[in-house]
């Protein structure tokens, strides 16, 4: 089965949390109500995208306060927004220092270090912030996240499933579950959890697409091949499902269908290699020589640096009686690194 990519697997849920506005009050002091006054334009400047206006007005409230939690915390979310993650963990660091109580802090340190590559200290973190609000599903989806990326499967699991007890009917919950369970060779459950998540919601795409590459792991290509015509129903010119499809339905032993696939996902982009050569492939299976080797041709020139495509079209060659041309295709391809093209050479190349 194929790789699962990140990309499909956790989408932005906006894990980073802003601390609301917050009223000014009458019994505050002065300096305490300027401060209020220079939070509450921070967050007004933060809901609309202004950063960097947010930070300025949130260090202005810190001048005021030094120990201004709510302050930190969303000056640190400002920083983050703008890409100053070092800045960001500072102020992170700074709220906890101030009030190891504070949550939100615990949990958006812990996002920081896990756009940092720190799965451990993030994992620590959020695991702290749960801790301190076990309600917290921010935290857990976070957490949940950090294990799955620390291979840690079966923690992923538990975590997903108390946030599936807390929200029965939030489809991500079911899908990020389904994602673990994957790699924890659970595949009839993973199967169960993107069924679920397609139920709640069926135009949850990348639930098509996992649910399709773990019936072709089980062997159930034809189930398969329903979820990828549903994928590309929902994003038709996404060329790669054309070509996922197709590799799919060969198994089925359908050569007409996956040519008509491979001829989609070109038809949307002509340079494109692998569509173009998994099309060349069928072509040369139906001694349709001089179409295959117009697609090796075509192929190459999209991507001349990869060594399959020229050892494909030196097979094609050599079928197509131009020995001399094999050869050369045969030369190229080993130069670029293909082993496979050392024997042919040895062996059909005097």
């Amino acid at each position: 089965m194929q790789a699962t990519s990140l990309s499909h697997v956790f989408r932005n849920t906006g894990l980073l949390i802003l601390i609301p506005f917050v009223a000014l009050l009458s019994s505050f002091s002065t300096m305490a109500q300027s401060a209020e006054e220079w939070y509450n334009k921070g967050y007004t400047l933060d809901s609309t995208g202004d950063y960097q206006g947010a930070i300025a007005a949130y260090t202005k409230a810190i001048a005021k306060n030094t120990k201004y939690v709510r302050a930190y915390v969303n000056r640190g979310l400002s920083y983050q927004n703008v890409g100053n993650t070092k800045a960001a963990m500072s102020d992170y660091s700074k709220a906890i220092q101030i009030d190891p109580s504070q949550s939100l802090a615990w949990t958006n340190r812990g996002t920081a270090y896990a756009e940092m590559g720190d799965m451990k200290s993030a994992l620590r973190d959020y695991s702290q912030a749960l801790k301190l609000d076990s309600a917290d599903l921010d935290a857990r989806t976070n957490r949940g996240m950090v294990r799955y990326r620390m291979q840690d499967y079966k923690g992923a699991i538990e975590d997903f499933s108390v946030l599936i007890a807390a929200q029965p009917r939030n489809p991500e919950f079911y899908y990020k579950r389904g994602i673990c369970r994957i790699p924890a060779r659970e595949a009839l459950a993973a199967i169960s959890d993107f069924s679920v998540c397609l139920d709640l919601d069926s135009t949850y795409f990348p639930a098509y697409i996992n649910r399709a590459q773990t019936f072709e792991a089980t062997r159930n290509n034809k189930l398969a091949a329903d979820d990828y015509a549903a994928a590309i129903r929902l994003q038709p010119n996404d060329t790669n499902l054309y070509v996922m499809s197709g590799l799919n339905i060969l198994e089925l032993k359908d050569t007409v269908t996956a040519l008509k696939l491979y001829s989609e996902a070109i038809g949307l982009n002509p340079h494109y290699a692998k569509a173009l050569n998994n099309r060349a492939i069928l072509l040369a299976a139906q001694k349709d020589y001089n179409g295959a080797l117009k697609d090796y041709t075509a192929a190459i020139a999209a991507d001349p640096k990869n060594p399959i495509y020229y050892f494909n079209r030196a097979n094609a060659r050599k079928m197509n009686n131009d020995p001399k041309g094999a050869c050369e295709d045969w030369k190229t391809s080993e130069k670029l690194g293909e082993p496979a093209a050392t024997e042919a050479i040895k062996k059909f190349c005097r």
